[in-house]
């Protein structure tokens, strides 16, 4: 399994320096060791997880998608959702984008695949899974490393890192994960004309899968795999100098509070709300950077509208 898990983390990687147009030998070199040397990664390793094999589906299925093969990517996101339901937030970037027909492959895959589970398994497991095994995440003691957004607002709210959190927060806190993903669809929609290139693509999608760590009702620190993409991204925009310093600033933060568990160490040692705050903060921190460049990227597309439009008109 962790040789599967070390390829699975290759392969992924590989994938993402081609969609990026990273071509150079040491490009892919320092890409494949960011990968590799990223804490969740590791943790993965450690603690036999999945989210490398769920990345590693997901990448295959946005390569397959950006060459025009929809079905087949359809498959492999459906896979990837069947396995774990995290990954689900890629629809939003596709309903925004109204683009039909992958949505439909996705759909019509995911059912042949609950079909397969009921028939080798029988209903019962499914009806296990939704019925009581989902519901339950939603009902926690408060954690500091369960890193999502959740746990964040409970600690803020308590100002501890103990206890039960009461079903008003709790709801609270879920209202406030849609709210992120809406917001995030919302900045992600095109408008008439509005061009749309691959690199923009996969950033939006990467940028999903990062907040889906943020928001997910159960996301520990080896869940943040998925978040590889969209700072090998945001690493990329650093090193061609086009990220301002708030930018910088909240990446350096992040992959700080990503890369140690001290501060969660201290609050379950200590109880001290200051380091509670301080080990929630790793999807905030997520948060924030995901809108500011989701942000950014629907202020390049208004541009490149707004530049395009009169060349358009002047050929009608």
């Amino acid at each position: 399994w962790r040789l599967l898990n070390l390829i699975a983390a290759f392969v992924a990687s590989l994938l993402w320096t081609k969609m990026l147009g990273m071509r150079l030998l040491g490009q892919f070199a320092l890409a494949a060791a960011f990968f590799l040397a990223f804490r969740p990664t590791l943790n993965c390793f450690g603690l036999g997880q999945v989210p490398i094999l769920l990345l590693l589906l997901l990448s295959a299925g946005l390569s397959l998608y950006l060459h025009g093969q929809k079905g087949n990517a359809g498959f492999m996101f459906a896979l990837a959702v069947a396995i774990k339901l995290t990954p689900l937030v890629v629809i939003i970037p596709f309903f925004v984008w109204r683009d039909w027909k992958v949505l439909r492959c996705i759909t019509l895959w995911e059912i042949f695949i609950l079909g397969a589970l009921s028939v080798f398994n029988g209903p019962g497991t499914l009806s296990l899974y939704f019925l009581h095994v989902l519901p339950s995440m939603t009902h926690r003691m408060i954690d500091v490393q369960n890193l999502n957004l959740n746990t964040a607002i409970q600690v803020i709210w308590y100002r501890s890192s103990q206890g039960t959190p009461s079903i008003g927060l709790l709801c609270a806190g879920n209202l406030a994960s849609i709210l992120v993903l809406g917001y995030a669809g919302w900045l992600s929609r095109l408008n008439r004309m509005e061009p749309l290139g691959d690199h923009q693509r996969l950033s939006v999608v990467a940028i999903f899968l990062l907040l889906s760590c943020c928001v997910a009702p159960v996301s520990w620190r080896y869940s943040y795999v998925m978040s590889a993409p969209a700072l090998l991204i945001f690493g990329k925009k650093v090193w061609e100098g086009r990220s301002n310093g708030m930018e910088m600033a909240l990446l350096l933060a992040f992959l700080i509070e990503i890369s140690t568990d001290r501060f969660s160490s201290l609050a379950i040692d200590t109880g001290l709300p200051f380091f509670g705050y301080l080990a929630v903060m790793t999807p905030l921190l997520g948060i924030s950077l995901g809108i500011m460049e989701l942000h950014r990227l629907r202020l390049e597309r208004g541009k490149g509208h707004s530049i395009a439009s009169p060349a358009l008109l002047e050929t009608l």
